[in-house]
């Protein structure tokens, strides 16, 4: 019986995605080290996808199912030409559709040129906000042909992080996972641990009980929410509210509740998921008499 060749990899390629990924890297990590790729190159090919193997010790078929899945990948077969540098990203679901997104795909494909890559891609849950187009890795809200070619003009193709955020580095150098690394290095007996966890559940149960959670529909939505609501009831001295935004999680809700560890005090839904929380006793009946004057709402919200 003959056996097909399998051409090895050649040296430079194995070092240069060893050099992205790490010498053994866990293979519960196969994702992440594809977006590093990704992220270098802008696409994955068939000789990287083989040091990628070689390196996880997986077969290269099991590597390429998983690239393949995923449409954020590309996965470049041999001989074929790599895409071009940029892609745009528009959402074609429901709630994009209906805000003219079939007109943003034909303005856009017929206006920025060979140099840039546009996809049609299923929600990427920001509705509130329709048409989103997602320039590179930056999503333009309520995108017309002129913000997104603002935004390749201007190099906009990283989102932008929210004022409070941190990145991995600073945190770090800040001393976050101070514990952690204490922990791995052998640095921390079992009775050090157990006590610093103790006063972490003190600490965040006296945090949780100053604060309340809200968990709305993001974009414009959230935004009204917060100028409505959120600040003046922080401005009143009712404590800190913290606003979340909600992309259908309610998996989470439901193992929230089931495991009795609710971190979500308010959470908007949609209505075929309020009635299926309804049914399995996810969300607690609210008193109408908190909610106000019936009479200054539309028949049955309340």
């Amino acid at each position: 019986m003959s056996r097909r060749h399998v051409r090895p990899v050649p040296a430079a390629v194995l070092e240069e995605v060893r050099s992205l990924v790490g010498e053994a890297p866990r293979r519960d990590l196969l994702i992440e080290c594809l977006h590093r790729i990704q992220d270098a190159r802008g696409c994955i090919d068939a000789e990287r996808l083989a040091a990628l193997a070689q390196l996880m010790k997986l077969s290269r078929a099991e590597v390429y199912e998983v690239a393949t899945f995923y449409h954020h990948f590309d996965v470049v077969r041999e001989g074929e030409a790599p895409p071009p540098p940029l892609t745009v990203r528009v959402c074609d679901s429901l709630a994009c559709a209906m805000a003219g997104a079939e007109q943003l795909i034909a303005e856009i494909s017929q206006s920025l040129g060979d140099g840039v890559r546009v996809q049609r891609v299923p929600c990427v849950g920001r509705c509130a906000c329709a048409p989103l187009a997602v320039v590179g890795q930056n999503p333009v809200e309520e995108a017309d042909v002129h913000a997104v070619r603002y935004a390749i003009a201007a190099g906009a193709t990283e989102a932008p992080l929210p004022e409070s955020a941190r990145r991995f580095a600073d945190y770090r150098a800040a001393g976050g996972y101070a514990l952690y690394a204490d922990c791995a290095a052998g640095r921390r007996t079992a009775e050090e641990i157990i006590a610093a966890l103790e006063l972490g559940l003190v600490c965040a149960g006296q945090a949780a009980a100053d604060s309340l959670t809200a968990v709305s529909f993001g974009g414009a939505n959230k935004q009204a929410q917060t100028k409505a609501f959120y600040e003046p009831w922080e401005a009143a001295g009712n404590g800190r509210l913290i606003a979340g935004e909600y992309n259908g999680e309610m998996a989470k809700v439901k193992a929230m509740v089931d495991t009795n560890s609710v971190s979500w005090n308010l959470v908007e839904v949609e209505s075929p998921e309020l009635s299926r929380g309804c049914d399995e006793g996810l969300f607690e009946e609210l008193d109408p008499g908190i909610v106000g004057n019936p009479d200054d709402f539309v028949e049955g919200a309340i």
